[in-house]
C-alpha cells in the first residue's frame, strides 16, 4: 500500500503537471497563431503596397531598389505630359510624399513588430519573418535615392514625423549602406578620373526642380533652392 502521504504529493505532482502542460501548449498555440495573424497582416500590407504600384505607376521610381533608379526614373519622367499646370505638379509633388509616407510607415511598423518579437518567449520564428521583412526594406527600398530625399533634413524630412526607435534603426542599418555605395563610387570615380557627383540621394524632382532645403534662416523657417536642371 501507498503512504497516504506520499500518493497526495503524488496526485498534485500530477495536477501541477497537468496546469504546467496545459499552460505551455496555450502559449504554444497562441504563439502560432499570433504569428500566423502578423504574416497575413504583412502579406496584407504588401497587397497594397502593390496595388499603390499598380494604380500609381508614376510613382514606381520609389519602390525600386538604387541599381535600378536612374533606369527607373527616366522611364517615368517620358510618361509626364511636359504641359502639366503648377497645381498638377503640385499633385504629383504630394501624391509622391504620400506614397514615400506609406512606406516609412511600414518600415515603422516592421521596426516594432521585430522589437517585441525579439522579447517574446517561444516567438523565434515571428522574429525570424519580421527580421526577413526589416532586411527587406533596410536592404532595398530605403536606399533608394528618392525615398532617402524624402527622409533627409535637407530634403522632405519624413524623419520627422516618426519615432526615435524608426530614426534610430534606419541610422543603424539603412546609413551604413548608404555609406558603403558612397565610398564605392568615390573610389570608381578616382579610377576613372572623373568627378564625384552623390547618386545616393535625389533631391530634383520627376519636373527637373532642385528641391533641397537651404540652412534654417534666423527666424527658423526653411526654404527650398529655386528651381533648376543641374
Amino acid at each position: 500500500m501507498i503512504d497516504p502521504i506520499i500518493q497526495a504529493i503524488l496526485m498534485f505532482m500530477a495536477v501541477v503537471v497537468s496546469i504546467v502542460g496545459s499552460i505551455v501548449v496555450a502559449i504554444w498555440n497562441a504563439r502560432d497563431t499570433a504569428t500566423v495573424n502578423i504574416i497575413r497582416e504583412e502579406y496584407k500590407a504588401f497587397l497594397t503596397l502593390t496595388q499603390l504600384q499598380v494604380t500609381n505607376w508614376q510613382m514606381s521610381h520609389l519602390y525600386c531598389v538604387a541599381k535600378e533608379y536612374p533606369m527607373t526614373k527616366e522611364m517615368v519622367q517620358a510618361t509626364v505630359n511636359p504641359t502639366l499646370t503648377e497645381q498638377q505638379k503640385a499633385e504629383y509633388h504630394l501624391k509622391e510624399m504620400n506614397v514615400a509616407i506609406y512606406i516609412l510607415t511600414m518600415y515603422e511598423q516592421t521596426v516594432w513588430q521585430l522589437g517585441q518579437s525579439k522579447t517574446m518567449f517561444f516567438h523565434g520564428k515571428r522574429a525570424a519573418f519580421m527580421a526577413f521583412i526589416h532586411r527587406y526594406f533596410t536592404n532595398f527600398i530605403l536606399p533608394n535615392p528618392r525615398m532617402r530625399f524624402w527622409w533627409d533634413s535637407e530634403g522632405g524630412n519624413l524623419q520627422s514625423l516618426f519615432e526615435k526607435e524608426t530614426i534610430g534603426d534606419y541610422n543603424l542599418c539603412v546609413m551604413p549602406i548608404i555609406s558603403k555605395a558612397k565610398a564605392e563610387a568615390k573610389a570608381e570615380a578616382i579610377t576613372a578620373k572623373i568627378e564625384y557627383v552623390d547618386k545616393t540621394i535625389d533631391f530634383v524632382d520627376l519636373f527637373g526642380v532642385n528641391q533641397k532645403r537651404t540652412k534654417p534662416d534666423p527666424l527658423g523657417t526653411t526654404a527650398t533652392t529655386p528651381g533648376s536642371n543641374p
